[in-house]
């Protein structure tokens, strides 16, 4: 059973990485020990910094599966605290090829919906000095996912993620990044489908818009 192991929380703050540079960021996350509310753009106390691409209704929460924090403790050689890689919740038993676009949750007194999978950022490079960990996300598939807030209320972390309702077309986290980013592993009528998404950010159909325009070409 699924289960919300961590919340993590951070406000944007000048962060130091490599060599003596730094970056005015909202990626580093500390995990909360009781109750926080979580509204419809988010965890009180919680921020990005950059709401170009960060932040937003479709982008309220960021969550990430502990289950492949040891694979990470690996490539980085360290030992990794909880909201290591910048996510909101941190959840066990469950992960990207398990959760689809539009599955619906409850943990708490809120319920949530998949919105769209993570793109790592460059951040992710800054913060573990690794020039290649973003793509090394994006490769793995462990990106991570979002959730979207239906239901706004008290939430705490060790607590059940219960699966109210399925995806209507099932596309795994797994399948919409291998759509987006595989050319090997497009399927067009998949993508018609997520266009077809009203959830889906319009960010991401604009992206599988693009993919459908190359297949005409």
């Amino acid at each position: 059973m699924a289960t919300v192991e961590f919340i993590n929380i951070g406000l944007p703050k000048k962060t130091s990485y490599g060599d003596s540079k730094t970056m005015y960021s909202g990626i580093l996350k500390n995990p909360v020990s009781g109750p926080i509310q979580l509204g419809k753009l988010g965890f009180e106390n919680d921020d990005s910094a950059d709401k170009r691409f960060h932040g937003g209704e479709d982008k309220a929460v960021c969550v990430y599966s502990f289950d492949h924090y040891g694979f990470w403790e690996k490539e980085t050689s360290s030992k990794l605290s909880p909201g290591a890689f910048g996510e909101n919740l941190t959840i066990s038993e469950l992960n990207e090829s398990e959760v689809c676009l539009g599955d619906i949750y409850s943990f708490g007194e809120a319920i949530v919906q998949v919105s769209l999978p993570r793109e790592p950022c460059h951040k992710l490079n800054k913060i573990f000095n690794k020039k290649d960990m973003a793509c090394k996300f994006q490769k793995t598939g462990f990106t991570g996912f979002y959730f979207r807030v239906l239901t706004v209320g008290k939430v705490e972390p060790k607590t059940t993620l219960k699966l109210l309702e399925k995806g209507s077309q099932e596309i795994t986290i797994v399948e919409a990044n291998d759509l987006m980013f595989r050319k090997e592993k497009r399927d067009y009528d998949r993508i018609e489908i997520a266009l077809s998404l009203d959830f889906l950010s319009e960010s991401w159909k604009r992206g599988y818009r693009k993919r459908l325009l190359k297949k005409i070409k």
